[in-house]
């Protein structure tokens, strides 16, 4: 199996982790933080060390890692992460979680973590990074940019273009066609039938802009 590394110890990480663990492809050696940490482990997964010891730890051993930090509408310490791992010398690697089903025809990138109970559907792609968590559903053709986090229960129509680092907050809905611009923040439980203006954050149902990030 494969060595990997899992960068961030929050709630995320434990949600990939126990993906990981449910699958037979990669052995987690630990994760790492960015800064030291007090708590020495995550569901039983040591802490290894910070940013700054991802060379050494690809130098023990080490091939692959997945970023296990989740956001709340600012994707940049994921994206930042995820550049600093590629430089140390790891290979990201791509999680799904048994019960998720991933359509044939599908691509889902590099990095990318698809929870349990998810579902990509046909045709679509889902770029380098990204998140599709618990029970999230990306119906066909979409176009799901790297490093977008979509939260629990998020339902993206037919036809759905993301744009790089945006956030979807749980059980949001996108309707068929509609575009979401880089970095928008749709909130919470929204239904969105217009498209998202990049760095716009929108809420509510139908979902309106309230601000600009």
């Amino acid at each position: 199996m494969e060595r990997i590394v899992l960068i961030g110890g929050g709630g995320h990480c434990a949600v990939v982790l126990d993906a990981v663990r449910a699958g037979e492809s990669f052995q987690p050696v630990g994760f790492v933080d960015v800064a030291e940490r007090a708590d020495s482990d995550v569901l039983g997964l040591p802490f290894v060390g910070t940013e700054a010891d991802l060379p050494r730890l690809a130098a023990e051993g080490a091939t692959g890692f997945i970023v296990t930090v989740g956001s709340t509408g600012d994707a940049s310490l994921r994206e930042r992460l995820h550049g600093a791992a590629v430089e140390a010398g790891l290979e990201p690697v791509t999680v799904l979680h048994p019960s998720a089903v991933i359509s044939d025809s599908a691509r889902v990138g590099r990095g990318t973590f698809v929870a349990a109970l998810a579902h990509v559907g046909p045709r679509s792609v889902v770029g380098e990074g990204a998140i599709v968590n618990t029970h999230a559903s990306v119906d066909h053709d979409c176009d799901v940019a790297p490093f977008v986090h979509m939260a629990p229960g998020v339902v993206l129509s037919g036809g759905v273009t993301v744009g790089q680092c945006a956030h979807i907050g749980a059980a949001a809905v996108v309707s068929h066609g509609v575009s979401v611009g880089e970095r928008a923040v749709v909130g919470t439980g929204a239904v969105v039938v217009r498209d998202v203006p990049a760095g716009a954050v929108v809420y509510g149902n139908p979902a309106r802009e309230r601000r600009e990030v």
